[in-house]
């Protein structure tokens, strides 16, 4: 699993002034435990690849499942489906074609089949967006 479905504490606690100053008065231990509670429901960024605002837009059925409390909030449904299915998780990655990246990548290809990845876009966005790959479908 990629960067984008890891909680980055960080990241969280640099970006939202008021969490942080909740954690340094005693109000949570900690961010995760914020956007646990709270900030997965406000749609706030756990991480700075994975935008929910841009990623409910995109996927309706994930809102709709989140009002039949199937999920939590939609960071948890791109953690358990979303990168394995291949959905953006954010406008950086809109247009992301699995299909062309691993027909341009059969190397990826292998590596899919093997395990050591649990989608074409798990690997672009670890490492082949770090290369250049070619084939992703992205046009920004």
């Amino acid at each position: 699993m990629s960067l984008a479905t890891l909680f980055d504490e960080t990241y969280y606690i640099t970006n939202e002034t008021d969490v942080a100053n909740a954690v340094l008065k005693g109000q949570f231990s900690d961010g995760l435990q914020h956007f646990t509670f709270f900030g997965g429901k406000e749609l706030r960024s756990p991480n700075a690849f994975f935008d929910p605002v841009y990623y409910s837009s995109e996927n309706l059925d994930v809102v709709q499942a989140i009002e039949q409390t199937l999920f939590n909030n939609v960071f948890k449904h791109y953690q358990i489906f979303g990168e394995q299915e291949n959905r953006a998780p954010s406008l950086d990655f809109d247009g992301f074609n699995a299909d062309t990246y691993l027909l341009e990548n059969p190397d990826v290809l292998s590596a899919l089949n093997n395990g050591s990845f649990i989608s074409a876009l798990d690997h672009f966005i670890s490492f082949g967006r770090l290369e250049s790959r070619p084939g992703t479908g992205i046009t920004r």
